[in-house]
């Protein structure tokens, strides 16, 4: 028996061309309403339905719109088809198409997680009444994360769903009619929040992925994490720093009620950057793609060379370690020079050396043994005098302890720590210190016992 549902409005989901129609013609048979519609008795979903092959045929007269219509234009499918492999996207298609009684494998329900909640824009209902048109829900209101609508910037209101089974389907126009809770969001981060509404709508909408919006499309979030600065040493990346920014960026309580607060050492960062989590992959790359877009002027991927003049690895030399704090590079190099990079914009500001390390303390010492005076010296250095001074005392470390030392003594404790912890990982949380020796002055030992990529705590 067709179904004359309407056609439906500029972004209305399926779940809501059916709950109005049944809202209109007073639908009592509620259960064998849905039944007849789907040909199997079908449980709400604000984001997918299945069946839309018998949806289309009984709402042909109606509609006059095709299964692959139906998925594309009333479903979030677009959406979640966006990240995940071609494999994955033809079975959720299948099943959105042809209904089968047995469970959806888990690959597929990790994907398309629903929260338990509707939500809409007072601003958008108040547009339909303007224009007098049915009062609709939206689909790019029930996407994960937005909290926002991306049209108007308007805090969403939220109907919860929890704790019960939705027996009839909610039209709008009844769920205006109770109590709704407005999303409370601190105004700091507004902006922030209004930016994953805008990119998730865009991607339901399709254009925006081929555009290059989700940074992972070309590279992976590992090397993505490295051309943002967040690169430890040349195998190892700053997750912590990450985790900590990323909450600060959007905010504890929004990461929380999405289930994305990252709340332990194994969270969905680490898992991400390891390349190893690629599950209910679409909140956690939109987040991530805004997050690092957010650090991409901040830094550009630069990795800094030592600007000593006098140690033995040249003048185009990159240093071993490099730390980012905001827009600032912590730099540590083999010869013993530390130095602080300050960018903004992709530009060098200022660059200054805290430590100049044990080829300054040479030179400085071989021009005071051939008589130069402490200000020839310093200009010959290009130091001030004071540090000059300092340079060619005798109490200085290098004096006492030289580089070569310090890295034959490094090497046979590294030694020993991976022959007492089992392996590179026990080794580096039980001897930081000694880890952090290895990893600036001979990498290269780390390297023969370190994986591609790893993640520092």
């Amino acid at each position: 028996m067709p179904v004359y549902l309407s056609r439906p409005g500029p972004d209305e989901p399926l779940f809501g061309v059916v709950a109005h129609y049944g809202k209109v013609m007073a639908v009592g048979n509620w259960k064998g309403f849905i039944a007849s519609l789907f040909g199997y008795n079908a449980r709400f979903n604000s984001g997918l339905a299945y069946n839309l092959d018998q949806v289309a045929l009984q709402t042909t007269l109606s509609m006059g719109m095709t299964a692959l219509e139906i998925v594309e234009q009333m479903t979030l499918f677009p959406y979640y088809a966006a990240f995940c492999g071609e494999n994955l996207r033809k079975r959720i298609l299948e099943r959105m198409l042809v209904w089968r009684p047995e469970h959806l494998p888990g690959d597929i329900l990790k994907l398309v997680q629903r929260p338990k909640v509707l939500r809409y824009c007072k601003a958008s209902v108040d547009q339909d009444r303007r224009e007098e048109e049915a009062i609709r829900w939206r689909r790019c209101h029930q996407l994960p994360g937005v909290f926002c609508c991306p049209q108007h910037a308007d805090l969403l209101y939220e109907v919860s769903l929890a704790g019960r089974t939705v027996r009839v389907w909610p039209a709008l126009l009844d769920v205006l009619a109770v109590n709704s809770e407005q999303v409370q969001i601190a105004p700091v981060r507004k902006s922030v929040i209004q930016e994953v509404a805008e990119l998730s709508a865009s991607i339901l909408l399709g254009g925006e992925r081929d555009q290059g919006a989700l940074f992972s499309i070309e590279r992976s979030w590992n090397q993505i994490a490295r051309d943002c600065g967040y690169a430890r040493g040349r195998r190892t990346l700053e997750s912590a720093q990450i985790c900590k920014e990323m909450i600060e960026l959007f905010g504890e309580d929004y990461l929380g009620r999405c289930a994305a607060l990252p709340e332990s050492d194994q969270n969905w960062i680490v898992g991400r950057l390891q390349g190893t989590q690629t599950a209910s992959r679409s909140l956690p790359e939109i987040l991530l793609s805004i997050f690092f877009k957010s650090r991409e002027n901040g830094s550009t991927g630069h990795w800094p060379f030592c600007p000593s003049q006098f140690a033995s690895h040249g003048s185009s030399h990159r240093v071993e370690v490099r730390v980012t704090r905001n827009s600032q590079y912590f730099c540590y190099c083999s010869c013993g020079m530390s130095f602080v990079e300050s960018r903004q914009l992709r530009e060098i500001q200022k660059s200054t050396v805290s430590v100049y390390g044990e080829p300054y303390v040479i030179e400085a010492r071989r021009l005071a043994a051939l008589g130069y005076s402490g200000a020839e010296i310093a200009r010959r250095l290009g130091t001030s005098e004071s540090t000059a001074r300092r340079l060619m005392r005798r109490a200085q470390q290098y004096a006492n302890r030289s580089i070569a030392r310090t890295i034959a003594e490094a090497a046979v404790g590294w030694s020993d720590a991976l022959g007492a912890q089992g392996g590179n990982t026990g080794a580096q949380k039980a001897y930081d210190g000694l880890y952090r020796r290895m990893r600036r002055f001979c990498p290269e030992k780390l390297d023969s016992t370190a994986t591609d990529g790893n993640i520092s705590k």
